[in-house]
């Protein structure tokens, strides 16, 4: 039960890491403005 809980942590970095690049490419390609508004619209 020990070992079920620490291969969760690395895969939670890796994909907040993987969705933070995803942000910050796309945030150079458009106006950072634009991407804020439209994500607190939602």
């Amino acid at each position: 039960m020990a070992d079920s809980h620490h291969p969760t942590t690395p895969r939670w970095s890796h994909l907040f890491r993987t969705t933070a690049t995803a942000i910050s490419s796309f945030s150079r390609q458009q106006r950072p403005s634009a991407t804020i508004s439209s994500f607190f619209s939602r």
